[in-house]
């Protein structure tokens, strides 16, 4: 029990010298403590202002069940830099024709000038394949039109052909085209809280570098003799 008692007397007083030794060497603590302070602000200045827009496209349909091109292969297609353009990520949402495309630019406007040029190729694809489609499918109806037209009404053949007929003509007027549901927007943007922080953190650094900066000086000073002794 005594033991325990000196224990806790002796971490008292070293506790007690130690808060003592700080307040004696308080300008070292403030110099360093500044230091970190100026060293976070210039940091939070200097850093790259970065911006992030963002845009979401909703992948069209070839016919109902089909889409243009899987949402998920586009957004692969989008990540992997296929359309030439850096700076930019797409997300699908699983089970959903939505494809999420972000892109970053220490420039506001560019950021949306980014999406924009993306939006405009992935439209202008998609719909050429979409013309092709149709223009197969018109191509089809009408071979079908002229040759019901030949057949007499009550021939068993033009039932089959206006049925065919009927499931072109639904098929043409389920394709849908890629379109844009959300116009690129800045959605983030540098702010004051990214500047607290990285002023807060600085002088935290600033402040443990000067706890170690007094106490090598207290050890060097205990110990200086001792050292140059041996």
């Amino acid at each position: 029990m005594n033991e325990f008692n000196y224990q806790k007397q002796d971490k008292e007083i070293d506790l007690a010298s130690y808060i003592k030794i700080l307040i004696k060497e308080k300008k070292i603590i403030f110099i360093f403590f500044l230091i970190g302070l100026l060293s976070g602000g210039l940091i939070a200045i200097l850093s790259p202002r970065l911006y992030k827009a963002e845009t979401y496209l909703e992948v069209g349909k070839i016919y109902e069940e089909k889409n243009v091109v899987a949402p998920s292969q586009l957004a692969e297609k989008i990540n992997s830099g296929f359309y030439g353009l850096e700076k930019i990520k797409a997300h699908n949402f699983e089970s959903t024709d939505l494809v999420k495309i972000e892109a970053y630019s220490g420039n506001p406007q560019d950021a949306k000038d980014i999406l924009k040029a993306t939006n405009e190729m992935i439209l202008k694809r998609h719909n050429n394949i979409l013309e092709h489609r149709r223009d197969l499918l018109a191509d089809l109806a009408k071979e079908l039109e002229n040759k019901i037209d030949n057949l007499n009404k009550n021939n068993k053949d033009t039932v089959m052909l206006e049925i065919k007929l009927y499931e072109i003509k639904k098929e043409m007027s389920l394709i849908e085209p890629t379109s844009v549901i959300i116009e690129p927007k800045i959605t983030s943007a540098p702010g004051f809280i990214s500047t607290i922080f990285s002023v807060f953190f600085g002088a935290l650094a600033g402040l443990l570098l000067s706890f170690f900066a007094v106490s090598f000086k207290t050890w060097w000073k205990n110990n200086k003799i001792s050292l140059q002794q041996s």
